[in-house]
């Protein structure tokens, strides 16, 4: 399944490759900036996305920065940086895609994450991607800048794509959980009888010889 989902990635060509390590040295010439900016674009294409960082202060960048939402915008970018380190086998970080699914799984229940985001995430890194680049001589004609947009957009899909089988996972194991917690409670209590034996009967079945009681056949 990992193989399948990172099979783009496998089949890009090496001149591709190139393309992004390449944009991926001018990006993170100033990615504390790129990184802060994709994330206050995302809050404003998608407000709703605020909620599932509850104890960041989302503050515009052009008063002042939020440390937490600095700090939140950078781990995304090292999920990125993690993928471009890993062009030539980029289904070695499929358990890192993985466990950031079933994080998100938890968002989705705990604070109403929901799959578009990811697009949304998409679109807004995308766009900063592109205005990074432009400003460079390297990619600033629109052939070059949109073959290595195209490229980015590429790992993009393929990271998303690994991220959402951690989720389905994760969600799937919680359902069952609960499937099985609720069919507990279900079951009616097993109580031990309390009620002694019959000391009588307990008397007779002493008093009768074991021939009595053979399964024997008698000659």
């Amino acid at each position: 399944i990992c193989f399948l989902q990172m099979e783009p990635l496998e089949k890009m060509s090496q001149e591709d490759r190139n393309l992004l390590r390449e944009s991926w040295k001018l990006i993170s010439e100033n990615i504390a900036d790129t990184a802060y900016l994709i994330f206050e674009m995302i809050f404003k294409q998608s407000p709703d996305c605020k909620n599932l960082f509850p104890f960041m202060r989302i503050i515009d960048s052009s008063k002042k920065r939020s440390p937490e939402m600095e700090f939140h915008a950078l781990r995304f970018m090292q999920v990125m940086e993690s993928m471009v380190n890993s062009l030539d086998r980029p289904s070695a970080i499929s358990p890192l895609l993985d466990n950031l699914g079933r994080v998100h799984g938890r968002l989705a229940l705990s604070r109403g994450f929901k799959p578009h985001h990811w697009g949304v995430f998409i679109e807004c890194t995308l766009f900063h991607f592109r205005r990074v680049l432009s400003e460079h001589r390297r990619f600033n004609q629109v052939i070059i800048l949109d073959k290595v947009i195209i490229a980015w957009r590429t790992l993009l899909r393929c990271i998303i794509k690994s991220m959402k089988i951690g989720l389905s996972r994760d969600l799937a194991n919680r359902a069952s959980h609960k499937e099985m917690e609720d069919s507990t409670r279900t079951l009616p209590p097993i109580t031990p009888s309390l009620t002694p034996p019959d000391p009588i009967s307990l008397i007779g079945y002493r008093k009768k010889p074991v021939s009595h009681y053979s399964i024997l056949p008698r000659f």
